[in-house]
């Protein structure tokens, strides 16, 4: 009996010490991924810049594409000076009769994110439903995609309606996705490309200048002095502009 009993005691205590280690390994990868969905994946540099003329479609791509072809692993992010204003989404084919009125009547900020497709390379964002946005290569649709906060407002196939202060211009655009961004508040997720293609008048810019940010997954392992000198020459090389600073996430 007094070898069972210390038998089955050593059982038990082997499989706490498993439990134990699955659990530490759960919660770390837990952890881990909640601060990818929060900070992005590791190592991540953001650097922020200036730069002129990014209102042309033609310039921003060529610039995206300068970006692209150095790091796949990187996304642009840019910020007018003032929020756009969204209504809420409806089925595509009630969205063509509907009047201005509601339009312009519905109309509210969101917290909103104006970023290239790569931008969930860098952030750990699972998709609930749907997609993300097209490759930025082959897009120039006017789209988005939602936390689901955001998706009662914003339902996944619809059409919403987007617009500044400054305009009248009232431009649809479609979602595509709603993802898990561990995010509680209603946040948005827009394809600048098709923003500036379709709805370039929306921007409001200072004397032309745009502020902006990208996100550098270093996986290649480059020097930060080697990623903000090739950014400086791709900002000189495309529209004129600087790389104001230049720091790592961790």
């Amino acid at each position: 009996m007094r070898s069972f009993l210390t038998g089955f005691s050593m059982f038990i205590g082997i499989i706490a010490v498993i439990a134990s280690v699955l659990i530490g390994t759960v919660g770390k990868d837990y952890l881990i991924a909640t601060n990818e969905q929060l900070n992005g994946r590791r190592p991540t540099y953001e650097i922020t810049f200036s730069a002129q003329n990014f209102d042309e479609y033609s310039v921003f791509n060529k610039f995206l594409n300068r970006i692209e072809s150095a790091n796949r692993n990187a996304n642009v992010m840019l910020q007018p000076n003032t929020g756009l204003l969204f209504s809420a989404s409806m089925p595509a084919l009630k969205s063509v009769k509907i009047s201005e009125e509601y339009k312009t009547s519905n109309l509210q900020y969101v917290d909103a994110v104006y970023t290239t497709s790569g931008y969930n390379k860098v952030y750990n964002l699972p998709i609930v439903s749907g997609r993300w946005f097209s490759n930025s290569a082959k897009s120039n649709a006017l789209e988005m995609v939602v936390n689901q906060s955001a998706s009662k407002r914003y339902k996944i196939g619809e059409v919403a309606f987007i617009t500044s202060r400054k305009t009248t211009q009232m431009s649809p655009i479609r979602i595509v996705g709603v993802v898990n961004d561990g995010v509680d508040s209603a946040k948005a997720y827009v394809n600048i490309l098709g923003l500036l293609r379709y709805a370039p008048t929306l921007w409001e810019y200072s004397e032309k200048e745009t502020h902006g940010s990208i996100y550098w997954l270093n996986k290649e392992n480059r020097s930060q002095k080697s990623i903000k000198s090739y950014v400086s020459d791709a900002l000189y090389d495309c529209c004129g502009g600087q790389v104001n600073e230049i720091r790592r996430h961790d």
